[in-house]
């Protein structure tokens, strides 16, 4: 079984003992996930919702018209060439790379949405398509929101669009007449449109921004099977730091009858250090649920005959295979085992021999060499778009992240 050469972690039984001297309180664990998540995710919701084919159904001829009802300095020419319009619409549309940025605020994340549209009019007093380009920007606050009636949550709000990153000009090359005709009919459209790409677009991001946060939330929490029993998450509290969206969770242990057998319930004093890196996501597993992972893959029981029978040392070592974890204790080979098998006899104990035997055949055969022959499965990294993974030793817990080799990128629209 071919394990991941340098990712491989070393440490003894007895996991990442480490002092707990001016340790701070730490929940059992951390899903970060960072600024190319978020974007990743959201970028394909507003794909999921059409976002961009709402921008087609922009009213520009309506917009126009009544501006101009509103502005007695428009010239007759001006006026009459409106008149003239026949339609007006969006003829093509696209939302750019989305940017996520920290905010000046604390628990605050700044959106910004790029938009390029082209839209085009026709009048029978220009014989082709009158075409301009319209470039904007919707931007939008991501905020941790305390509810008195429900649990605490992250919420898209102050969605809106500026005249100030509005740029619009012309795609076609006009007589000076009709060319000055088209500006005004630009010009009507700067005060207008950031009004209506907040009123049609923004309940649309609101939605897929929710789907998102739905999302992310039953990745962190999805149970994790451990054989035999599961490793069940669920939410502490949700927060923001950096340009990360942080998820601190709750763990609890069940059985093969889905039977809670162990609660990491609250923050407890710990070294491990929750700040986020640079990469794309990353959960992190404080020191004790770890231990209790392994005791519950591994019972103690067991873990003596394994060790101590024959001869191994206890230092264990976590590696990665494509999505799963695997946990490897080392010196356990199957010329060992057999030899356990027979030296039983020289002793001849007839009241423990066939006990002895079944443990030792069913407890060091199947994990020869260590191994845990099914592993870990990790569906959360499959999920945030990554085939592998690494882990690593990070201060009193395990570190998965990516591995870093990958790069998937976002389908364009």
């Amino acid at each position: 079984m071919k394990m991941t050469g340098p990712w491989i972690v070393t440490f003894l039984y007895g996991l990442l003992v480490a002092t707990l001297v001016q340790a701070d309180l730490r929940p059992p664990a951390v899903l970060n996930l960072g600024p190319e998540v978020i974007k990743e995710h959201l970028t394909q919701a507003l794909r999921d919702h059409d976002a961009a084919a709402i921008l087609h159904q922009l009213p520009l001829i309506s917009a126009v018209q009544e501006r101009s009802g509103s502005m007695p300095l428009l010239n007759s020419l001006a006026r009459s060439f409106l008149r003239f319009i026949i339609w007006m619409k969006v003829t093509s549309a696209n939302i750019l790379q989305l940017a996520v940025h920290p905010s000046n605020y604390d628990q605050e994340l700044i959106v910004r949405i790029p938009l390029d549209m082209v839209a085009g009019l026709n009048t029978p007093l220009v014989k082709t398509m009158v075409q301009f380009q319209m470039n904007t920007e919707i931007q939008a606050l991501i905020r941790v929101e305390k509810s008195k009636s429900g649990p605490t949550r992250l919420n898209l709000s102050e969605c809106s669009s500026s005249s100030n990153t509005l740029r619009l000009s012309l795609l076609n090359k006009l007589s000076f007449t009709l060319n000055s005709l088209a500006n005004n009919v630009m010009n009507l459209l700067v005060p207008a449109l950031p009004q209506m790409v907040k009123n049609h677009l923004c309940p649309v991001i609101q939605q897929a921004f929710n789907d998102v946060y739905d999302d992310f939330l039953r990745l962190a929490t999805a149970p994790i099977a451990l054989s035999p029993g599961a490793l069940d998450f669920s939410l502490l509290s949700p927060a923001i730091q950096d340009s990360n969206i942080v998820f601190n969770l709750k763990a609890k242990l069940l059985d093969s009858q889905a039977r809670v057998t162990k609660w990491f319930n609250s923050s407890v004093a710990s070294q491990m250090e929750t700040t986020p890196d640079e990469a794309p996501f990353s959960l992190l597993v404080r020191q004790d649920l770890v231990n209790a992972i392994v005791d519950t893959l591994i019972p103690k029981e067991e873990l003596v005959i394994l060790l101590r029978f024959v001869e191994a040392n206890y230092e264990a070592r976590f590696f990665t295979e494509s999505d799963r974890l695997m946990l490897n204790f080392h010196n356990i080979s199957i010329e060992r085992i057999k030899l356990m098998v027979s030296d039983i006899k020289l002793f001849s104990p007839e009241t423990m021999k066939g006990t002895l035997t079944t443990i030792l055949e069913n407890t060091l055969l199947p994990n020869e060499n260590g191994q845990l022959r099914t592993g870990i499965p990790m569906p959360m990294v499959k999920a945030l778009g990554y085939e592998k993974f690494v882990w690593s030793v990070n201060k009193g817990a395990l570190k998965l992240t990516p591995d870093s080799s990958e790069n998937p990128g976002s389908p364009p629209w």
